[in-house]
């Protein structure tokens, strides 16, 4: 994740992410800002629900109601932090430098899938039995 600015702008971070982001997202900004320098830290919180359903019909096709089969939910915290400097050389221009730590991704993910019974099924058919 980025700045909570180029969050919120669409994801934008390769165009106006700020502090030590920038060194993962676009280090060409490092020496575009005006602060020469700065530490930064940042929390985030990824909450996902998903729900897996099937429609459910009576003897005349209509709709009853969705039959869940998977259902989860998870929570992820995580930290990213970092330095950042950026410095006016003689002769050879403005240069920045820093350092960024942050997980690209995650694999914490908790799947349950809950199987009701079994039914052997034809090839191309589609079934569900309770």
């Amino acid at each position: 994740m980025g700045s909570a600015r180029a969050t919120a702008m669409g994801n934008t971070h390769l165009l106006n992410s700020t502090g030590s982001t920038n060194i993962r997202f676009n280090p060409s900004n490092l020496v575009r800002m005006n602060s020469r320098g700065g530490i930064n830290l940042q929390t985030n919180h990824s909450s996902v629900f998903e729900r897996w359903s099937i429609p459910m019909k009576d003897f005349f096709g209509d709709f009853l109601t969705s039959g869940d089969y998977v259902t989860n939910e998870f929570s992820y915290y995580g930290i990213n932090s970092g330095v950042f400097a950026s410095l006016m050389l003689p002769m050879v221009g403005k240069v920045g430098a820093g350092f960024h730590y942050a997980p690209l991704t995650h694999f914490t993910y908790q799947y349950s899938e809950e199987v009701r019974g079994e039914y052997d099924t034809e090839d191309g058919e589609y079934a569900s039995k309770d």
